[in-house]
């Protein structure tokens, strides 16, 4: 983001974002056991654990990713003459090929399943013309 006009800015503001959603998170959490009466505490802290969890597994994931660039940056091996990035190691892909088809099957298959969501979750059997994909 160094490159990017108001980079930092930007970052800044889409880590604030985050932290604001997670609080709105906790407390939508909150609110349904409380005012509702959906959760009991054990399932509340259960549900808090979980979120720590997978935040702390996503901080880790991603700090494994950015050790090994910046290793591979910083200290570049002699296996690839000691250069970074290694030049022939990168090849330019069609965007319109095979990425292109994974992305339109990802849609498709993404639409598919909630057709079929609301085609079982509904009482009426009049969305059961539409065919699917």
């Amino acid at each position: 983001m160094h490159r990017v006009f108001f980079g930092g800015y930007v970052s800044i503001f889409g880590f604030i974002l985050t932290l604001y959603i997670a609080r709105q998170w906790f407390y939508n959490v909150e609110d349904e056991a409380s005012v509702f009466g959906f959760h009991t505490k054990v399932v509340k802290r259960g549900l808090y654990k979980g979120f720590v969890l997978f935040l702390v597994s996503e901080f880790m994931l991603f700090f494994g990713f950015f050790r090994a660039f910046f290793h591979s940056a910083l200290s570049p091996s002699i296996v690839f003459a000691s250069l970074w990035p290694f030049q022939e190691a990168f090849a330019a892909i069609n965007c319109l090929g095979l990425p292109a088809y994974n992305t339109l099957l990802l849609i498709f298959s993404g639409i598919t399943v909630t057709y079929a969501h609301v085609a079982i979750a509904s009482t009426s059997h009049s969305i059961l013309w539409m065919p699917c994909i």
